[in-house]
């Protein structure tokens, strides 16, 4: 998962400057992108990873499935 930067988005500094408005947002969005990969082929997963992201700051990675649960 990437952030852009401030140059091009300027709610980049209200969410580093917020915790909790950051923490909302980052939590919205690991959501809605594993609905999305979830429901994307493999080779449309594999294209989309391939896109070259100028101008953002990588923050996590995001597993494709939650790990099985012991």
């Amino acid at each position: 998962m990437f952030l852009k930067t401030e140059k091009i988005c300027p709610l980049v500094r209200l969410l580093r400057e917020n915790p909790e408005a950051y923490s909302q947002q980052y939590d919205l969005a690991v959501k809605s992108i594993r609905n999305l990969v979830l429901n994307m082929a493999e080779d449309e997963l594999s294209e989309v990873c391939k896109v070259d992201e100028p101008e953002t700051e990588y923050i996590s990675s995001i597993p494709r499935k939650e790990a099985p649960v012991p």
